[in-house]
């Protein structure tokens, strides 16, 4: 019988088995065990943060820091060092991660060279320039590509630090602390990753009593992490909208928060990261604190990213600053400040360019830190030059003082959100057309200038809250039910047979949450944000996607494969006949008149009804196999079950909006000389319309129909300008471009004397357009098509169980089937398609 208690047995008689601190060494690591396992889990598979990289970090770190928890003292810090380098190989694979682990040792060798400082940080420059010529890919290089990401993360920033220290020690450097440094875990799986100072990383090691306390510390920052990404997902999955949907007050203001909320992803991983080195006894300090609730902008400086800020400080402006007192104490500061921005802009985009591929130099992004340093600058002289009695009122605190502190942190954050805005819009003149809305407020958006100005009392009476606050001691017991508490919470709502039994939207909100999908904006747009661009390494790192994601290379859109042709006019993309090559997973075959279909005739074979096709990346099939996509399955049904014969052709491009299927049937189609016709629609028809149409205006391209320029002239969307205004222009006529479209289509073919059947089939993930359902259906009727509504053909499946892929929402080949069933049982259901004349 184990004593867990600490004293004598019961009878009070018999020795316990244990002695009590063994006891409470098992029940302390069984407690940052539980902890570590549910923060690991939630993280890779609840909630699927970092990809499937992180499901082959998770297992390796756990075992990990169960080995290095019963280590003596003095191996952990070589066993960390151990681990830290193994999950490079981990992984990258042995041959890959073998090179990354080769350049940087060659690195850090020429770091200690016994030449003069000077020689060795020109041999470093050298060397730095034949990898920058690598990374962009002028110069050839025997290792993968992938590792340029990871190496940039673990050098470009890092290694200035350490030059730095190199310049200014005054101990020896030792190899253990070099390497950890540098290759420190789980770096190799967060790109993002905080500027770690080497001398606070050399101090860090924790002293024995307070291993634990400093372990637990770690998860509890882990698991902050976690809660604040499953903030960001649920932020970033129905907050941000485009430029181009800013029509009045309410959606202005939606547009001025989001950009600003989204840093919370970066925060989040910065907690779960530093929490990791934590968890092995390195007292790091906290990289972000309460930034959102800073009360001035050198406050704000101070809060957000404290390891950039150190860096900043520690490289940059105390060595200005003290060089420039000469000039006066207010001219030092301010030339000081100004400094730590020129590098603060320069080193963010030096770090873009090893992660990304490309230099950041981007008018809006200089503007940014410009305003920023301007702000900050301004707040610097101010705080210089306060009296004593001022300190000592904010020392005292009192109601007024802390209502005035709160109003000022409220206008921080609203200023910042503002400023952030301006950053993430492509372009200054595109921020600034965006306050033109004015106060004008569209039907139904009432209720959300409501929310968002709650949103913004509540920021002030959290402040007001916080003002004054101090942090308390941590405690073992109650801080571990606390995080215990919090992973349950995080658990629980998360799990399928609970959330699903919520009413609407909250079921679909914590679903999305769930989801590592792209949100409405980003597939719009197909690019990010600085920080999510920054985040999402493989987005043109296909090699990198691969082992982040294991998603295949060729996983890109078709537009930049050999297998299309692009057109200058609609439709904006034709297949290149006669071509062959693997796309998305599945071998693609273009058959010699431009379709992904089989070997055809121009003229249909005598007695066999030929059916066009029409659509876009659901009707060509995209990510599965030819003879999988519903085109191919529903040509089967209807020829073995004596239907046929039928030859149905597939015209369907990825990437087709309604005008382009308009205009290639237009161009090319109606040579077939088919006797019907199937168009398959989607809720984003509208949309897709604007956008192209846009499109062209802005690129200033003739519009081949008279209507469509009327439309254009009416809209007051002028040909040249920027694309986005474009689309805001022509968004209020949406429903009248697809009634349009579709009356087009429906008069095409009618006057051919080919039947034209119009299907609508929804998407797998929600979306947020002005055009719902119910009004494609309208507008399909109102231009006088027969419709056949598909809207619950995957209703009896979760939108995951029919994804082609967990990156990619369009139906794998169980989808296929299903739309292939409900056609067929349409098609042989409708008299007009099945009679033979």
């Amino acid at each position: 019988m184990i004593n867990t208690a600490g004293g004598k047995a019961a009878g009070g008689t018999s020795p316990s088995l244990l002695p009590p601190s063994r006891v409470r060494r098992a029940g302390t690591f069984l407690s940052l065990m539980g902890l570590l396992a549910g923060v690991l889990y939630l993280m890779g598979w609840w909630y699927q943060f970092q990809g499937f990289a992180f499901h082959r970090f998770a297992p390796f770190l756990l075992g990990g820091f169960t080995v290095h928890h019963f280590l003596p003292g003095r191996w952990r810090h070589g066993f960390f060092t151990l681990l830290s380098l193994a999950s490079i190989p981990l992984i990258f694979g042995l041959v890959q991660g073998s090179w990354l682990l080769a350049l940087g040792l060659l690195v850090i060798g020429i770091c200690h060279l016994p030449i003069t400082f000077r020689w060795r940080v020109l041999l470093l420059l050298v060397l730095g320039a034949v990898f920058a010529s690598q990374r962009i890919g002028s110069l050839g290089q025997a290792w993968s590509p992938a590792i340029w990401p990871i190496f940039g993360s673990l050098f470009s920033i890092r290694l200035l630090i350490y030059l730095y220290d190199l310049k200014h020690a005054r101990q020896p450097f030792k190899a253990l602390d070099s390497l950890s440094y540098f290759f420190m875990i789980p770096n190799v799986v967060f790109p993002l990753f905080p500027a770690v100072d080497y001398q606070t990383w050399t101090r860090s090691q924790a002293k024995e009593k307070d291993r634990d306390l400093t372990a637990l510390s770690g998860l509890q920052w882990m698991a902050r992490g976690v809660f604040q990404l499953v903030l960001y997902r649920l932020v970033y999955q129905h907050l941000p909208i485009d430029t181009t949907q800013v029509l009045d007050l309410g959606s202005l203001l939606r547009y001025l928060i989001w950009p600003f909320m989204l840093y919370l992803n970066v925060s989040g991983q910065f907690h779960f990261v530093i929490g990791v080195v934590r968890l092995f006894g390195y007292a790091l300090p906290e990289t972000h604190h309460l930034f959102y609730l800073a009360s001035s902008f050198t406050d704000f400086w101070r809060r957000i990213n404290i390891y950039w800020k150190d860096f900043m400080m520690k490289v940059f402006y105390y060595p200005s600053y003290f060089k420039l007192r000469r000039f006066g104490n207010t001219w030092a500061l301010v030339l000081g400040t100004v400094w730590v921005f020129v590098a603060t802009w320069f080193f963010h985009a030096w770090l873009w360019f090893w992660i990304r591929g490309e230099f950041l130099l981007a008018t809006h992004d200089i503007m940014f830190w410009v305003v920023l340093c301007v702000l900050v600058a301004i707040n610097v002289v101010l705080e210089s030059r306060q009296t004593p009695s001022q300190r000592l009122a904010a020392q005292k605190g009192g109601l007024a003082y802390n209502l005035g502190l709160a109003a000022r942190t409220t206008g921080v954050f609203l200023t910042i959100c503002v400023l952030w805005s301006m950053w993430v819009t492509e372009s200054l003149t595109e921020w600034l057309s965006l306050f033109a809305v004015g106060t004008r407020l569209l039907p139904g958006n009432g209720l959300l200038v409501a929310l968002l100005l709650g949103g913004i009392l509540l920021h002030f009476l959290t402040a007001l809250a916080y003002a004054g606050h101090k942090p308390r001691p941590l405690r073992f017991v109650p801080e571990t039910l606390r995080i215990g508490a919090m992973l349950l919470a995080l658990l629980i709502i998360g799990h399928p047979r609970v959330y699903r039994e919520l009413p609407e939207p909250v079921s679909s909100v914590i679903h999305q949450v769930k989801s590592p999908v792209m949100n409405q904006r980003d597939k719009n747009r197909r690019q990010r944000d600085y920080y999510e661009k920054l985040n999402d390494v493989g987005w043109d790192n296909p090699d990198l996607n691969q082992i982040f994601k294991q998603k295949p290379a060729d996983w890109k859109s078709l537009k930049f494969s050999h297998l299309s042709l692009s057109q200058d006019d609609l439709p904006f993309l034709l297949l290149n006949p006669d071509t062959e090559e693997r796309h998305k997973g599945v071998m693609v075959s273009v058959n010699h008149y431009g379709m992904r279909d089989r070997a055809v005739e121009l003229a249909p074979a005598p007695g066999v009804q030929r059916v066009l096709m029409l659509g876009a990346s659901h009707l060509y099939g995209s990510g599965v196999e030819q003879e999988q996509d519903f085109e191919s399955l529903l040509e089967d049904s209807l020829n073995h079950t004596g239907q046929g014969p039928v030859e149905l052709l597939n015209c369907a491009v990825e990437g087709y909006s309604p005008l382009d299927v308009l205009f290639r049937l237009r161009k090319f189609d109606l040579r077939f000389e088919p006797s019907a016709a199937i168009y398959v629609g989607h809720i984003v028809d509208g949309k897709h319309s604007v956008d192209r149409l846009a499109d062209l205006v802005s690129r200033s391209r003739p519009l081949e129909d008279p209507w469509l320029v009327d439309l254009v002239a009416r809209a007051g969307a002028r040909p040249g300008s920027e694309e986005n205004a474009c689309i805001r222009a022509l968004r209020p006529f949406e429903r009248e471009l697809l009634d349009w479209i579709y009356a087009r289509l429906r008069e095409e073919c009618e006057s051919r004397g080919i039947t034209l059947r119009a299907v609508y089939l929804p998407l797998l993930t929600e979306h947020d357009l002005n055009m719902g359902h119910q009004d494609i259906i309208a507008s399909m009727n109102g231009a006088g098509l027969v419709v056949w509504d598909l809207n619950e053909v995957y209703a009896a499946f979760t939108p995951e169980d029919l994804w082609v892929a967990p990156w990619d929402d369009h139906p794998g080949a169980r989808g296929h089937a299903l739309v292939a069933a409900d056609l067929y049982s349409r098609f042989i259901a409708d008299s007009t398609l099945t009679r033979r004349d």
